[in-house]
């Protein structure tokens, strides 16, 4: 089986780091992982303890080492900002999902995700590659 680019979207890392998505995370270990800076920022933004703010510190610094840490770039600015004029609905609520999807986008990587809504609008605007996996734990 060839290895392909996937970048996760926060809701999958969130289930992980509670003990679900384990099947999620581990079927992603036989691809090319990349991490997201807006993930990582909304990882951030919800680690309220010490702890759990060094064990995402730690993710990204795995990251960093093997070269995968997908920061946003001028293009994937402009790719985003078109595709939210395009979408044009309570885009603020979409923003970090669409900077996600134009990262992945702008390196061949296909975004793994629970939340279709969002994804699905967003690629009917600009196409990129998408899974969508069933939240069991809504």
């Amino acid at each position: 089986m060839k290895s392909s680019r996937i970048l996760l979207d926060t809701c999958i890392y969130i289930g992980w780091l509670r003990g679900w998505n384990e099947h999620i995370v581990t079927e992603s270990r036989a691809n090319i992982v990349h991490f997201s800076g807006i993930v990582y920022t909304e990882l951030l933004a919800g680690a309220f303890k010490p702890k759990h703010s060094k064990h995402v510190k730690s993710i990204k610094k795995h990251f960093d080492w093997h070269g995968r840490f997908q920061e946003v770039t001028k293009e994937v600015s402009e790719s985003a900002g078109e595709v939210l004029r395009k979408i044009n609905k309570d885009s603020d609520k979409i923003l970090a999902d669409t900077l996600i999807a134009m990262s992945a986008r702008e390196i061949g990587a296909e975004v793994w995700t629970h939340n279709a809504k969002d994804f699905e609008a967003i690629k009917k605007v600009k196409n990129f590659k998408l899974r969508i996996f069933q939240n069991e734990f809504k």
